[in-house]
This record gives C-alpha cells, sequence and structure tokens, in this order.
C-alpha cells in the first residue's frame, strides 16, 4: 500500500515531464557524466552515489518511455541494490554513502549540459527528488513490477535492463 502511494506521488511529481513547450521533441541522448554533473549543479553536491544513479535511471525511464529514445548514453544494469549505470558507478564509487562533492575532479572536465529538453528532464527529477531521498528512490526501483526487479539475477553480474523492460514500466506506472 505504500508503495503504490509512492508512485502516485512520483507521477504526480513527473507529470511536468515531457511538457515543456517544445512541441516535437528536440532531444538527444547525453553522457551519462554530464547529466551527473547537472544533477551536482542543481542539487548544490547533495547527493550520494545511490542517489545519483536511482535518479539519473528515473529520470532516464521517463524520458525513454515519453520521448522513445534514451536520456543518458550507454546502459543500466540490474545490480543487488538497484539498476545502477555502471560507467557512473565506477567514477563514484569511492564516495560510499557521502555526496559526492563539487570539488569531484572528473566534473571540472565534463562540460555543463545546455539549457533544453535534457536539462528539463533532470531538474524534475531533482525537484521531485531532492538530496535525502535515497529511501524513497529505492523502494521505487525496488516494486515488484519493475525493470530491475524483472532482470536482477543473485550472484549475476552485467545482467543489462533493456529499453524495452524500461519502456515498460515506464508505461505501468502511467496505467497505475
Amino acid at each position: 500500500m505504500v508503495i503504490h502511494g509512492i508512485i502516485a506521488n512520483v507521477l504526480h511529481d513527473f507529470r511536468p515531464f515531457g511538457t515543456h513547450g517544445k512541441g516535437e521533441s528536440d532531444t538527444m541522448t547525453i553522457h551519462v557524466l554530464r547529466a551527473a554533473k547537472h544533477l551536482g549543479l542543481q542539487s548544490n553536491w547533495k547527493y550520494s552515489n545511490l542517489e545519483y544513479q536511482k535518479v539519473i535511471y528515473i529520470a532516464h525511464m521517463f524520458h525513454l518511455g515519453a520521448e522513445n529514445e534514451p536520456l543518458v548514453s550507454g546502459e543500466f544494469e540490474a545490480w543487488k541494490y538497484g539498476p545502477v549505470h555502471p560507467e557512473l558507478y565506477r567514477y563514484l564509487k569511492v564516495y560510499g554513502p557521502l555526496p559526492v562533492p563539487r570539488t569531484f575532479a572528473l566534473f571540472g572536465q565534463v562540460r555543463n549540459l545546455r539549457e533544453g529538453s535534457e536539462s528539463w528532464w533532470l531538474d524534475d527529477a531533482v525537484e521531485a527528488f531532492p538530496p535525502g531521498s535515497g529511501a524513497r528512490l529505492v523502494a521505487i526501483t525496488h516494486r515488484e513490477e519493475s525493470a530491475w526487479t524483472k532482470h536482477y539475477e543473485e550472484n549475476r553480474a552485467g545482467v543489462v535492463i533493456p529499453a524495452e523492460s524500461i519502456i515498460e514500466e515506464y508505461e505501468a506506472l502511467q496505467n497505475g
């Protein structure tokens, strides 16, 4: 019952997604590190690795479902603790559960994301899931009907969550 309430709130929070007055989709896939840097800037550098992973995954899911194209490059995998973007994880894992600081050297080498459709999707996600939303994010990504749940296999690494499954998860959320 609690999870259904969380999902209802997610759908309410994400209603603005894709309704930024742009008409036809003018989005393009962005590098996951550009997305992470944008989230860092928008969250005042208070997101943990877990929050980066989950917020980017959820924004990616809603973008993929609504626009039929990925928000970020690469693939998400079904890891023990939920959907993970392996490239992003490799860079952020050193921070463990702590917020990833602005001083993270790699972010200085990554171009800022310009204002546009991609940034709007991420901005909506930051608004819906401010820093400290980790438990709520885990509850959403670990639902019984989630793409992660369908593809997670204990003791098996590298299981990709296919785009089709992510779209199905989006559609299930929309149809509630």
